[in-house]
């Protein structure tokens, strides 16, 4: 919380979730602090029965802080042996820096129609800053960004199923 107001990562699920971690990134002064969050969560659909889910909140002013942010979450989530689902709030488009690419190359993660222009989830703007990454082994069956406000962001919802090499445990 500060200057009125509350803002944060969560995760929220209709099953159990284990090996909950999560941190607060270096302070980026003078905004407030991010952070993420992750769990691992089970779905019997891949060949290692659980993915591990993790929300994000990046730094909204400064390049070089999501940068630096990037490297932290890479460092902590680099060795993770599941295959990731990776989402949240990047306050990054992938027009105009490389802080998504470069997340996204050193984790293995694709997302959804990549440079379709009409899926901007950050009305101000019109730019997408919001967005949903997961390892090659996962595909997106569905992806939308949703018409309600939820706060200046719009939110993006999306349903993954095992890509073929993940079916066949490759």
């Amino acid at each position: 919380e500060g200057m009125g107001l509350a803002y944060g990562t969560a995760l929220l699920a209709s099953c159990a979730l284990r090996e909950e971690r999560g941190g607060t990134f270096q302070p980026s002064p003078p905004t407030f602090a991010k952070g993420w969050i992750s769990a691992v969560l089970p779905w019997s659909a891949v060949p290692a029965g659980a993915i591990r889910v993790v929300s994000v909140h990046l730094d909204f002013s400064r390049t070089s802080c999501r940068r630096a942010q990037v490297r932290e979450l890479v460092s902590e989530l680099r060795a993770e042996a599941l295959p990731l689902v990776v989402m949240g709030d990047f306050n990054s488009d992938l027009n105009r820096e490389a802080v998504l690419n470069d997340l996204m190359r050193e984790l293995g993660l694709h997302t959804f129609a990549p440079h379709q222009p009409d899926l901007w989830t950050h009305p101000a703007t019109q730019r997408r800053l919001d967005w949903i990454l997961a390892s090659q082994g996962l595909d997106f069956a569905r992806h939308e960004v949703l018409s309600e406000t939820v706060s200046d962001h719009r939110a993006v919802m999306a349903e993954l199923i095992p890509g073929p090499s993940a079916r066949s445990g490759q």
